[in-house]
């Protein structure tokens, strides 16, 4: 199977054709450049899109299935996170008009992006896109994450930690300690 990046409009039949491809995890970690080293590709990305032609229009409906390897925020600890994705896109020819003044987008429009007229659509920033927007904020090992101790930093889904009483039952509140001078 040959990894394809782009598709030229041109070569887009009037009623349509799909693509299915495979990315490996070098070319999707090349594309997705995440410096700050939160994550890494732990698998490749298969990709299958739809194009269709209505008009001078290209609509664009994909599906991918990846995994990722990122570290939970409560204990810290890297974990298999599997993503898929579906979107949508459609693409209008670019304008030689002046621009219109600012307005609000709808839903509708956000789907929206542009080309020029026998450049290629190249896939890449949009799959990034995809991929980033569908990562959660914050990631979880396990919706049950204990996480780390507060006060010794112990992965308390492990073992309990050796600290004072209020972090071994997991009262980690900031306002036990309230509690015990009440007392």
């Amino acid at each position: 199977m040959v990894a394809l990046y782009s598709v030229r409009i041109d070569d887009i039949p009037h009623d349509g054709f799909r693509l299915t491809t495979q990315w490996d995890s070098a070319a999707l970690e090349e594309i997705l450049d995440d410096s700050s080293g939160a994550f890494r590709v732990a698998e490749p990305l298969d990709l299958e899109i739809t194009f269709h032609l209505p008009g001078s229009q290209v609509m664009l409906e994909g599906h991918f299935k990846t995994g990722l390897e990122i570290a939970c925020v409560r204990c810290l600890k890297d974990f298999s996170l599997p993503l898929e994705v579906r979107f949508r896109y459609i693409f209008w020819p670019t304008s030689k008009e002046a621009p219109a003044e600012e307005k609000e987008l709808g839903a509708d429009e956000l789907e929206v992006q542009y080309y020029t007229q026998g450049e290629p659509i190249d896939l890449r920033p949009l799959i990034g896109e995809q991929i980033y927007l569908n990562m959660p904020q914050y990631p979880h090992c396990t919706d049950s994450c204990r996480g780390l101790c507060a006060q010794c930093g112990a992965n308390l889904n492990e073992a309990a930690c050796a600290c004072s009483d209020g972090f071994k039952t997991g009262d980690s509140s900031p306002f036990s300690v309230l509690k015990k001078l009440k007392k």
